[in-house]
């Protein structure tokens, strides 16, 4: 795992031989990595609960465990990182409505039904 800090750099490396030769040999490196979403503390690419869960299993300590900014300590700022980062659940599931609406759109429909009756006189209010 690469730091994202050195991902899509370029960095050279001097090597100095010590055995009395004077040897530089330049080596170029190049860190490739996908980058990881920096509040994705447990880098499965996806901002959401399971980094949750890693900031509270890790809450008070000092990282990096569940330290979504790098700040050195687990605590409310990296909850806020987290859920201004929010990745959406694959697949963008629709919001599902409760079985308790259903219920409540049927009773007042019925009960606007009664009210329009009523209001009609065909249902009398004394019998």
């Amino acid at each position: 795992m690469v730091d994202p800090l050195f991902a899509g750099h370029n960095w050279w490396l001097y090597i100095n031989s010590y055995n009395g030769v004077t040897n530089i040999d330049n080596i170029h490196v190049t860190v490739v990595t996908t980058p990881t979403p920096m509040p994705d503390v447990n880098m499965d690419g996806f901002v959401n609960i399971f980094d949750i869960n890693l900031v509270s299993s890790n809450w008070g300590g000092p990282g990096p465990a569940g330290d979504a900014n790098k700040d050195g300590i687990v605590n409310i700022f990296d909850i806020n990182l987290i859920s201004s980062n929010w990745t959406p659940a694959p697949g963008g599931g629709a919001a599902v409505p409760e079985p308790a609406s259903g219920v409540l759109l049927i009773a007042g429909c019925v009960a606007a039904g009664v009210w329009r009756l009523r209001r009609r006189g065909r249902i009398n209010p004394q019998t």
